[in-house]
């Protein structure tokens, strides 16, 4: 397995602590800091593993300039059918607004995504959802020499209302929390 974009290797670490045959990849580091199963040249990364079954992608895709040109390279060095796990915040209309901390370029946020934009973008690299496991982790199988079988669509299917019913139920909560507030205030200025 590799992690895309690892930071330190702190996951690759763990993950091999733990019996798995995991490596990394990070250009924006110092090889000094970094675990001896992490990467920092792309191509000796793909000349040294190959193919791996499972590419996990944590906190990165919103810092990428071109994702598209990330998410080519991924495609390509994933065996047929294999995985990528994805984690990244979605933008909603409606209930993110300009001063959601996610759209803050300072922190090196360049490519915002909706739930819509982002199933797109991983679709031109024949990746579908199998999994989403929290509103900003998604688990995606390559499709391009096997489609998703019965199992993985509902599977998906059914753990997507999962997310959605509790990301429903979060902003119910928030929104009548603000509303109580609101209320307290309008009050208090009587």
């Amino acid at each position: 397995m590799l992690d895309f974009g690892s930071g330190n290797g702190r996951l690759v670490e763990d993950l091999n602590s733990l019996g798995f045959s995991a490596h990394g990849f990070e250009p924006h580091t110092e090889p000094a800091s970094l675990s001896d199963r992490v990467f920092t040249d792309w191509n000796r990364a793909k000349s040294t593993l190959g193919q791996v079954n499972l590419i996990t992608c944590i906190e990165v895709l919103e810092h990428l300039h071109n994702p598209d040109d990330a998410l080519d390279e991924i495609s390509k060095m994933l065996v047929p059918s294999g995985y990528l796990l994805i984690s990244t915040e979605t933008y909603e209309t409606g209930v993110h607004t300009e001063d959601w901390y996610y759209l803050n370029p300072a922190a090196g946020h360049v490519s915002i995504f909706s739930e819509r934009s982002l199933r797109f973008v991983l679709s031109r690299y024949h990746f579908e959802p199998v999994l989403r496991v929290s509103g900003s982790v998604w688990l995606f199988r390559n499709i391009l020499t096997r489609r998703r079988n019965a199992l993985e669509r509902g599977y998906s299917w059914l753990s997507q209302l999962r997310v959605k019913w509790r990301m429903h139920q979060h902003h119910r909560r928030e929104a009548q929390a603000r509303s109580s507030r609101q209320r307290e205030n309008g009050a208090a200025l009587k």
